[in-house]
């Protein structure tokens, strides 16, 4: 018998791989909303979603809080699903910017036991596959996702590897800035300001990279293990 995300696939005519019995389902989400005939979105699957985004970032969130985030998903254009034998194990999010020429990933987040196999990058590339626009962006605060930006990307931008960002970067920071207006960017360092109500972690997880985990210290105003600022990343695909 198939699961409630494999039915969910089938029905949304997701595109999915599947390699070493794990799968990748990838949505339009405007096909996502609502099943046909007006039906909801399983409860199964939305119990999931919440539980991923409580663990992934190491603190209990409020229902609220949990809630908007996972609505927050669905309102984008694209959705991957990762999951194994009717198991959920994380899900990203992505919109297409073709103005600016930019995908915008939203996040990518698997299960603590999934961690470390994968997971995020088979997702992201997922999404990225329906692109076919030449540059990746995307925000975060956390070191080890600079290193998954790299991962994904030919090219990352800013690195702490260098100090000059490529005039054509530049020219894509300043056309996602003018669809937010209220970001408080710095065309220097590309750190956007206090954009965040609070943390997303009780404290900033740290790469393998000491030098890597300093410049993130240092540019985002790391204290205690916390800050509110964050990195505008743009890559080249």
């Amino acid at each position: 018998m198939r699961s409630d995300v494999e039915i969910f696939a089938v029905e949304h005519n997701a595109v999915t791989t599947t390699q070493n019995d794990v799968s990748v389902s990838v949505f339009n989400t405007s096909d996502v909303l609502l099943f046909p005939g007006g039906g909801r979105i399983p409860e199964g699957i939305i119990a999931s979603l919440e539980a991923i985004v409580k663990e992934s970032f190491g603190m209990d969130l409020s229902g609220r809080a949990t809630n908007e985030s996972v609505r927050s998903v669905l309102k984008t254009e694209h959705l991957a699903l990762l999951h194994s034998r009717g198991m959920l194990l994380g899900f990203a999010s992505a919109d297409s910017i073709p103005d600016v020429g930019v995908f915008y990933l939203h996040g990518a987040v698997v299960t603590s036991s999934f961690k470390g196999k994968g997971g995020s990058l088979s997702l992201a590339r997922a999404l990225v596959a329906r692109a076919s626009l030449p540059f990746v962006a995307g925000t975060t605060q956390n070191p080890i996702i600079f290193h998954f930006f790299k991962s994904l990307c030919s090219e990352v931008y800013p690195s702490f590897e260098s100090g000059s960002i490529p005039e054509d970067i530049c020219e894509l920071s300043k056309g996602l800035i003018e669809r937010h207006p209220s970001w408080r960017f710095n065309p220097t360092t590309f750190v956007l300001e206090g954009f965040y109500g609070q943390c997303l972690y009780p404290s900033i997880p740290l790469s393998r990279d000491h030098d890597v985990n300093a410049w993130f210290t240092k540019k985002l105003r790391i204290k205690s293990g916390v800050t509110r600022d964050a990195f505008l990343f743009i890559g080249r695909i």
